[in-house]
């Protein structure tokens, strides 16, 4: 019978099943920031990285991808001569939710599976969280604290998109997650001095398990405004992205009325 086969999931915790794959990127990591030519995707978590990546390795380009610093990636990363780094920036409350649910076992205390929560309840755990109070800090957090770069202290391009700034050894690429696809190819294969290359599709959201009840948060829950201030009138916010783009993804959330 079908119903007598277990699958992993029913088998091996999530927290057993989390561990082993972070050990498998972790050395995947290593053998490819030990090369030569290599690029690094360091950004926080839920900005498209994957994509850029499993697109970059496709055509043969070596890629490491991590949104933190692992035991060994700095003293590597700083005996290179040329450390080329691209990293990604998005809506903050797109990136803020999206996270939330990537890693709701981890807010909610429950496997999406197995979970049964309302949105008026899920909104309240995700208002409760610290982690969701500011804006992205990561910048500050990573890339300034390990490489001495303020990625703030340079001017970025908002109507381009996209911004390379060179620091010592290092060349960084900054590129909003919201470009179209054609525009981000061909930011990187110019960074990267490779031909243009097709972008693969991976990690997306409306194919997981959650998709429709992370439709229905997007769509229906509201955010105090003073909440959604926070988010837009942020340093974060105002530095990447134009009024314009501003006014349009606030547009996107509801508002809780006064």
């Amino acid at each position: 019978k079908a119903w007598l086969k277990p699958t992993l999931q029913d088998i091996i915790p999530l927290s057993i099943r989390h561990q082993r794959n972070e050990w498998r990127k972790y050395l995947v990591n290593l053998y490819y920031i030990a090369k030569k030519e290599s690029v690094l995707l360091y950004q926080m978590s839920k900005t498209g990285s994957r994509s850029i990546r499993e697109s970059l390795l496709a055509v043969g380009f070596p890629t490491a991808r991590t949104h933190r610093m692992r035991l060994g990636y700095l003293s590597l990363l700083q005996r290179k001569q040329k450390l080329k780094m691209i990293t990604l920036v998005r809506d903050p409350m797109g990136r803020h939710v999206s996270h939330f649910f990537h890693n709701y076992h981890q807010h909610v205390g429950e496997e999406f599976r197995n979970s049964n929560r309302t949105i008026e309840e899920l909104g309240q755990i995700y208002l409760n969280d610290p982690q969701f109070q500011q804006p992205p800090v990561w910048f500050d957090e990573h890339i300034k604290a390990e490489f001495g770069l303020d990625i703030f202290d340079h001017p970025f391009e908002k109507e381009k998109g996209y911004t390379v700034i060179t620091q010592g050894h290092i060349e960084l690429l900054v590129i909003k997650l919201e470009l179209d696809d054609a525009i981000k190819v061909n930011a990187i294969a110019d960074f990267l001095q490779i031909r243009p290359f097709p972008m693969l599709r991976t990690n997306i959201a409306n194919k997981k398990g959650y998709a429709q009840t992370y439709k229905t948060f997007r769509n229906t829950f509201p955010f105090p405004k003073s909440y959604l201030d926070t988010m837009y009138n942020s340093r974060y916010a105002n530095h990447f992205y134009t009024e314009k783009e501003i006014a349009s993804f606030r547009s996107n959330w509801q508002e809780l009325p006064a």
